[in-house]
């Protein structure tokens, strides 16, 4: 396997973890990653409430990787820590400003 291709089965594994650990949160709509340049994957999650914008995530090198179970565990903390309603609702009204009157 090329290390491109483990990298992958990486991120999917962990990925399909954090579903699994999220599915029953009515709050949470999806998760994703991203590889940026520098050479961080960058994992975002969505609200079902508002799926265009990314919600909270984090960011994790190739090494952290190695142990995808561990990136899983660090999102869901992550999440699990903003996922109340207070927080929900300041994202909701930082959104509506955005949208409102700009976003500099």
């Amino acid at each position: 396997m090329s290390i491109k291709e483990r990298k992958k089965q990486q991120i999917e594994s962990a990925i399909l973890d954090i579903e699994l650990q999220l599915r029953n949160r009515e709050t949470f709509g999806k998760v994703t990653a991203v590889e940026e340049a520098c050479g961080l994957i960058s994992f975002k999650g969505y609200l079902t409430i508002i799926p265009s914008y990314v919600f909270t995530g984090i960011d994790v090198t190739e090494d952290d990787l190695n142990n995808p179970k561990a990136v899983a565990a660090k999102f869901v903390t992550n999440w699990c820590n903003n996922d109340d309603q207070r927080s929900i609702r300041m994202f909701q009204q930082f959104i509506t400003d955005g949208e409102r009157w700009g976003w500099d």
